[in-house]
């Protein structure tokens, strides 16, 4: 699960992975933009409310959906980011790219 600077809290959302990072070797490095959500195993959904990394890499700060608790949060591996405007239950399929932001790059 993901790491906390303050408690255990959790959040409301399930669904397959949708990893909004790119592949660097074998190390794959996670971004986000305030706005997207951080969801955590299938247990705990927040909404990012702020990105103190200028090239959005962890940790972030976090509001849990569940009940409102704002922590900064360092993901591990079982967490993943789902864009703004993107449903959290929404699945690539096999050989399928992930959704880019206009100007970012692979």
């Amino acid at each position: 699960m993901g790491k906390h600077t303050e408690g255990t809290e959790e959040g409301g959302a399930t669904g397959p992975a949708i990893p909004a990072a790119k592949l660097v070797g074998e190390v794959v490095v996670m971004r986000a933009h305030v706005g997207d959500r951080l969801v955590i195993g299938q247990e705990r959904a927040g909404l990012v409310i702020g990105v103190p990394a200028g090239d959005g890499s962890p940790p972030y700060i976090v509001k849990w959906l569940k009940d409102g608790h704002i922590a900064m949060v360092q993901p591990d591996q079982y967490a993943r980011i789902v864009p703004a405007g993107q449903p959290v239950n929404t699945a690539r399929k096999p050989g399928e790219k992930a959704v880019r932001r206009p100007g970012e790059t692979a």
